[in-house]
């Protein structure tokens, strides 16, 4: 029921880059998980750039923001 997650972990922050896409393109096949505060919503189009992302984590209430459908079809 539970997977056991085990790996080196590094932390980015979209808001510092000076080119979030360019960033995206680069580093995005490393991303395994998204902390969102719901400010910037989570759609389908960074998902399909985030081919190895597993979980997406919403600190508040809510998670209207996410494109949960998008995110069921890809097992996240």
């Amino acid at each position: 029921m539970f997977k056991v997650l085990q790996f080196n972990m590094q932390f980015g922050q979209g808001w510092d880059e000076a080119d979030p896409d360019k960033a995206i393109a680069e580093r995005g096949g490393g991303v395994v998980a998204i902390l969102t505060t719901g400010n910037e919503p989570i759609r389908a189009d960074l998902m399909d750039r985030l081919p190895n992302l597993e979980v997406i984590v919403a600190v508040g209430a809510g998670y209207g923001g996410i494109e949960v459908r998008e995110a069921r079809k890809r097992g996240i």
